[in-house]
């Protein structure tokens, strides 16, 4: 249900307004729901990203995402797995390797914006795919 309910407020928000950065214990032994959305809006992708302890500025967790919608966007997307990260400066980088292809996701973590982290969300590398995620922190 609570899932239902932040699908619901992250299509319904489209304040685009500059973040406001996040702190290293926002990343750190933190569980978030996760919702990616598309260049038109619609939601593509949600699940849950579970952050690690941060180790110095190196990210780990897990994720359980599943594609949504009509035409899955992330072909070969399993329904969970693990990533890993850097805090490069303001910003956090993060890569979800697919393992059945030859691509990955990599998620560009700019910051907070109305109690949501928020970034862009990208099909690497050849950006097949471009949009941008909201996650709210469980």
């Amino acid at each position: 249900m609570a899932l239902l309910t932040f699908l619901i407020i992250a299509c319904d928000s489209k304040d685009l307004s500059a973040p406001t950065a996040f702190n290293e214990n926002d990343l750190s032994n933190v569980s978030y729901h996760f919702v990616g959305l598309n260049s038109k809006e619609t939601v593509v992708i949600l699940g849950q990203l579970n952050f690690s302890e941060l180790e110095e500025f190196n990210i780990s967790g897990t994720w359980s995402l599943e594609t949504w919608g009509e035409q899955p966007q992330f072909p070969g997307l399993p329904a969970d797995g693990t990533f890993s990260g850097v805090i490069h400066g303001e910003l956090a980088i993060i890569n979800f390797d697919l393992p059945e292809t030859k691509e990955f996701l990599g998620l560009v973590v700019e910051g907070f914006r109305e109690n949501k982290l928020v970034g862009t969300l990208r099909l690497l590398p050849e950006s097949k795919f471009s949009g941008r995620f909201e996650a709210i922190r469980q």
